[in-house]
């Protein structure tokens, strides 16, 4: 029962009091609203967070593999390099080697040309020579057989007038 005008505040005081708590109500309400959708966003985000570990680790992996892997194709390029560089080295060797084979070959065959050249101009100054003494034998014996057909043709004058005398002799 409500007396005076003390009564209509308590009316308004209930009514307010019924208000806050329906207000307290909607606001726990909303608060449960709102917690619940925080809940289920930490759950979203949470499932996010562990999607994106495994994808992180799975890179991770890839990563590390693909590391190790192009560490494994760098240690061999470069010793693939290292013996590139090792053949290439042993290859100029090999070349400088052949290359002053060739020179010691062209040098020999130098040599031995100059070796064959002097022996043939040896034996063309003694054939030369001996060409000289022949010739020089043979107008010796050229001089000599016309030296003895002139002293025959002489000899044989002198015996005509030997004989010429002789019988000039006889007949006298």
């Amino acid at each position: 029962v409500v007396v005076g005008t003390g009564g209509a505040r308590g009316a308004r005081r209930a009514t307010s009091m019924a208000l806050l708590k329906d207000d307290a109500r909607t606001d726990q309400v909303q608060e449960h609203f709102t917690l619940r959708k925080l809940q289920e966003r930490v759950w979203r985000l949470e499932a996010e967070n562990k999607e994106l570990k495994v994808n992180n680790s799975i890179l991770h992996t890839q990563y590390t593999s693909q590391t190790e892997t192009q560490a494994d194709i760098l240690r061999t390029l470069h010793s693939n390099l290292e013996d590139n560089y090792a053949t290439i080295d042993e290859q100029k060797r090999r070349i400088e080697e052949l290359e002053q084979l060739i020179d010691d070959q062209k040098q020999q065959a130098k040599d031995d040309l100059d070796a064959a050249m002097a022996l043939k101009d040896n034996d063309i100054a003694k054939l030369k020579t001996q060409k000289e003494e022949l010739q020089s034998q043979l107008d010796e014996v050229r001089e000599f057989q016309r030296n003895k057909e002139n002293m025959e043709q002489e000899l044989a004058s002198l015996k005509q007038q030997l004989a010429d005398t002789k019988e000039e002799f006889q007949r006298k």
